[in-house]
């Protein structure tokens, strides 16, 4: 979240609703984690450079064509 220099993230708790589609490993994860998480607020302003990517310690960031 830190490294974006247009501030696409914020740190949020993943709503409870949206809990019950993850798989064990995300459900163990965002225990641990106690359900924060970094969050796409604002897409439009990505510039694609990636370094969320490369900082993400979870691999969970992936950078795709619209």
């Amino acid at each position: 979240m830190r490294v974006c220099p247009v501030g696409v993230f914020k740190v949020g708790s993943l709503p409870k609703e949206m809990r019950s589609n993850l798989s064990v490993k995300g459900m163990i994860k965002g225990f641990a984690h106690r359900w924060q998480q970094a969050i796409l607020v604002n897409a439009g302003a990505c510039e694609a450079c990636g370094l969320c990517v490369e900082a993400c310690p979870e691999d969970a960031i992936a950078l795709a064509r619209a």
